[in-house]
């Protein structure tokens, strides 16, 4: 999967949503901790089994040891829905996360295309201190004054 920076003005947002990498990588974990709660339980039932003494009280804990193992194959199949649920958000927030690249890319161009044609008078500018300059130095870098996330997105620095 392709590495989307979260970072907008400094500040990373990846909180809001979750980085994709990160729950698919959680998704993993999960899985992998699944996993191993099986082969523990399957390991306890098997040594359970294998007891040498025969009785009541012996009988009794393996009946015990397969209860847990029962508790254990349901966490570990929870774990495995957890996982499952996990993949889906994360590809849910990478689609969220391109179509708001999209966007973003569409404004840029959309302000490029336009700031060229914008002029304020004194007292327009006037109004929201700085503006004049903010938009002057935009039109004059031909807007390059994009968020850190689509310049890390399309390999700029």
């Amino acid at each position: 999967m392709n590495r989307i920076s979260t970072v907008v003005e400094g500040h990373d947002v990846s909180l809001w949503h979750g980085d994709p990498d990160d729950l698919y990588r959680l998704a993993q974990r999960l899985e992998a901790d699944a996993q191993q709660l099986r082969d523990t339980a399957a390991d306890a039932v098997r040594s359970a089994a294998a007891a040498r003494w025969v009785s009541v009280a012996a009988q009794r804990y393996r009946d015990v040891v397969a209860q847990d193992a029962r508790s254990a194959r349901d966490a570990a199949d929870r774990l495995d829905r957890a996982a499952a649920l996990l993949r889906a958000h994360a590809g849910q927030v990478g689609e969220i996360v391109e179509t708001l690249s999209r966007l973003e890319h569409s404004a840029v161009d959309w302000f490029r295309s336009h700031l060229s044609s914008v002029s304020l008078s004194r007292a327009q500018a006037e109004l929201v201190p700085g503006l004049a300059g903010r938009l002057r130095a935009a039109t004059d870098a031909g807007f390059d004054a994009r968020s850190a996330s689509s310049r890390a997105e399309d390999g700029t620095p």
